[in-house]
């Protein structure tokens, strides 16, 4: 049983002479050992017990922060949770919005090869729209202007009373 509790006793800080007895000690039997082997025994469980209530009272003091840390770690978790959910629902509204995006821009291509495809017709118009109003300029200041002249004018037979 001694090479069972070796490693442990090397971490507990004990006297070197008691670490060189006790491998002697502990192949003897109950009834083989004497009064030094008992002490030496006794001395183990001492350590042993102060060890015991040493872990225990850093595992008490460290209980409440240990609590705090595991709340702390649930926190985060909902956090987490949160910061995920945010992370997918961008995600999803990314897609949406991409999705826009090039319907748009399709939108934008189809409707300028639309404007390409009208431009001659627009140009044609626009110039035969140009020529009616020219025209319809001339007319206005030659043909009304004659015909306001011809109008106006009187005649100097009909004007001196004769016929």
């Amino acid at each position: 049983h001694y090479e069972a509790l070796l490693p442990l006793l090397t971490g507990l800080g004990l006297d070197d002479s008691l670490l060189n007895a006790l491998p002697s000690t502990c192949k003897k039997t109950a009834a083989d050992r004497g009064s030094f082997d008992t002490m030496v025994l006794e001395q183990l469980g001492t350590c042993l017990r102060e060890q015991v209530s040493k872990l225990s009272k850093t595992i008490e003091e460290a209980t409440p922060a240990a609590q705090g840390r595991a709340a702390a770690v649930e926190a985060a978790q909902v956090e987490l949770l949160k910061a995920t959910d945010a992370q997918a629902k961008a995600a999803a509204e990314l897609e949406v919005a991409e999705a826009g995006q090039r319907a748009a821009i399709e939108r934008v291509r189809v409707t300028r090869e639309a404007l390409a495809a009208f431009e001659p017709e627009y140009s044609r118009a626009t110039h035969a729209r140009d020529e009616k109003a020219a025209l319809l300029e001339n007319f206005r200041l030659y043909n009304m202007g004659c015909f306001t002249q011809l109008r106006d004018h009187t005649s100097p037979k009909i004007a001196d009373g004769g016929a």
